[in-house]
């Protein structure tokens, strides 16, 4: 049982922190934020739970890919085949991957495809400024889909002239090299990044191999009041899929590639802040499966474009905040399994905030959406904080949100596993969550409560383990849980930040009788647990620890902790994952590696 080594080690690291002192570090209630809304512009305004990740922790945390970054926060359940963010899923308190959005820079990534390519992402782990992940549905302006929520990369800008090469090598003929430039003019700045990662696989007489390369270029220019910013990326991803989406058949091969481009500003009219954006991304997906029954081998190719462009305006004035726009998106596939097929997504959206006295803020938002395949729908939503104290917020939100199925879960031809339903009609959910997040100038907790219901939702369910997966509408959607989240800045010199989070969910369907795939098997509970030492000047070390119980059944503790020594520019590494050595399966049918070993040097300027 994995819970008295959980206790002993949580005593061993609380115990030291009694005595820390109570001198103040920079305040976090001004932590400055961009992904909640148009009109939030840091927690203080903010109406709903939000965690950031910052620089700080993202430099310093013992993984070399994004999957394993965000498992450090409360209610993300990152469900990976694979290891090492070859390929992984993405839920937010319980909804599954198709549910949740991830932008970068605040443009959509989503595929219509699949969500399962939500994380085939161009972005180093270099050019991450932070990461902010809203829970809750996402706000209007997002347009739907971000019913469990919204995960926004942010790129960094830097502020001079930089630059850095770093080389790794490890267990299972892991070998990974990256670089970054950065330049920083009088009215631009420039940064870019690439990285390469490789290995022989570990599970030897298996399919487990990978080679993962991306690169981005991302800009910024300064026109007086105005601001334009740009980014243009790639990813580039070859792997053994070796039980990744079906069990039957487990002997299976991926190759995709994503190329990314967007440009969008900061444009000022009179009184009104305009923020025009245009967006391209292209994703292509090679798909093999082999069935020994048939002798043969089944390729699925499958292209799908998305371009789009968005509109946003806003406005400070004697009534509050307000906050408008529209967004047109056009989203296509070219497939040999599911076919050609285009569809076309038009969104309208106003959002404003107004104060109700000199402690109360309330926010109202509605937007309407117009699918070129299913109608139109009516998102309405609605938050409010009130200040109890300078350092204490109550808050509350409810909203709706709606997504229709992806091109899988309506046109994939059964046989190899599972099996589309073109009849699929779009799922709605209405969540709500009541919280309270406390702050002051060196710690902070937020606590919530939230439900969330769903008419039609969409999973895949089979009646018993020899037949294929079936995508379906489900009845009878409700969950609720609660989350705890406390983090810590003290003082140098030895303790950095820490991150300690508690998740608690329940979930109701009407299965009838069916084996479900996604709904069903979220964390029913989910600790999380991040923390930096600095042992003497030079050498620091990062720990991560994620115990998660499913409601789907098993149960692990996953371990990884991160040894830096640094002289000048250079630094020296050793990391490590799943240091237990856990024998855990996360998603679909693979199993994880278990302890994985990885020595580094990086040179940063």
């Amino acid at each position: 049982m994995p819970y008295p080594r959980f206790s002993r080690l949580a005593g061993l690291l609380w115990l030291p922190w009694l005595a820390l002192p109570a001198s103040a570090s920079p305040e976090l209630h001004d932590t400055l934020i961009v992904t909640a809304s148009p009109i939030a512009t840091s927690l203080a305004d903010l109406g709903q739970s939000m965690a950031v990740i910052t620089r700080a922790e993202i430099r310093a945390a013992p993984v070399d890919n994004l999957a394993d970054l965000l498992q450090m926060v409360s209610g993300v359940d990152v469900r990976q085949r694979g290891g090492r963010g070859v390929q992984a899923d993405v839920g937010i308190r319980g909804t599954a991957f198709e549910q949740t959005l991830v932008m970068i820079d605040g443009i959509r990534m989503s595929d219509p495809q699949t969500g399962h390519h939500a994380m085939n992402l161009p972005l180093p782990m270099e050019h991450l400024e932070r990461i902010e992940v809203l829970k809750g549905p996402g706000s209007a302006a997002f347009g739907p889909g971000a019913t469990g929520g919204a995960i926004n990369l942010i790129t960094r800008r830097p502020t001079a002239t930089e630059a850095g090469v770093s080389l790794s090598a490890g267990e299972h003929g892991y070998r990974a090299v990256a670089g970054h430039l950065g330049l920083r003019g009088e009215t631009s700045g420039h940064m870019l990044s690439a990285t390469r990662r490789q290995a022989d696989g570990h599970l030897s007489a298996e399919p487990t191999d990978f080679q993962l390369q991306n690169a981005y270029y991302s800009g910024h220019f300064d026109f007086g009041p105005h601001e334009l910013r740009v980014g243009v990326g790639i990813d580039d991803r070859e792997f053994g899929a070796y039980k990744f989406y079906v069990d039957r058949f487990p002997d299976q091969r991926e190759e995709t590639r994503t190329l990314t481009a967007q440009v969008a500003g900061d444009v000022m009219a009179g009184d009104w802040q305009l923020t025009p954006a245009l967006f391209w991304r292209r994703h292509e997906d090679w798909f093999r499966t082999r069935i020994p029954e048939f002798g043969a081998d089944f390729i699925n190719q499958h292209e799908t474009r998305v371009a789009g462009g968005r509109l946003g305006a806003r406005r400070d004035w004697s009534g509050g905040v307000t906050a408008l726009g529209l967004s047109l998106i056009d989203e296509r596939i070219e497939s040999t399994a599911l076919g050609d097929h285009d569809r076309f997504e038009r969104s309208i959206w106003v959002e404003h905030q107004f104060d109700m006295g000199a402690r109360t803020r309330l926010s109202l938002s509605a937007a309407g959406v117009d699918y070129s395949d299913h109608g139109t729908v009516f998102l309405p939503g609605a938050s409010m904080s009130f200040s109890l104290q300078p350092d204490t917020t109550l808050f509350a939100s409810a909203a709706r949100s709606a997504r229709v199925a992806s091109y899988i879960e309506r046109f994939l031809p059964g046989g190899a596993g599972n099996q589309g339903n073109p009849d699929l009609e779009p799922e709605r959910s209405l969540q709500a969550e009541v919280g309270l997040r406390w702050q002051d100038d060196r710690q902070s907790l937020s606590a919530a409560t939230f439900y969330r219901r769903t008419t039609n939702l969409i999973d895949w369910a089979r009646p018993a383990p020899d037949v294929d997966f079936m995508s379906d509408n489900f009845g009878g959607h409700r969950s609720v849980g609660a989350e705890l989240e406390y983090r810590l800045r003290p003082d140098p010199p030895w303790l950095g930040d820490l991150r300690l989070g508690y998740t608690r969910l329940h979930t109701r369907l009407d299965d009838g009788g069916n084996e479900i795939a996604y709904a069903l098997d979220h964390p029913r509970h989910d600790v999380t647990l991040s923390a930096r030492f600095t042992w003497l000047p030079p050498l620091e070390q990062s720990l991560q620890l994620r115990y998660v119980e499913r409601r789907g059944g098993g149960s692990a503790m996953l371990l990884a902790s991160r040894l830096s020594w640094r002289w000048r520019e250079l630094e020296v590494s050793l990391e490590g994952s799943n240091l237990l050595d856990r024998d855990y399966i996360e998603a679909g049918f693979a199993p994880l590696p278990g302890r994985w070993l990885i020595a580094g040097v990086a040179w940063r300027m």
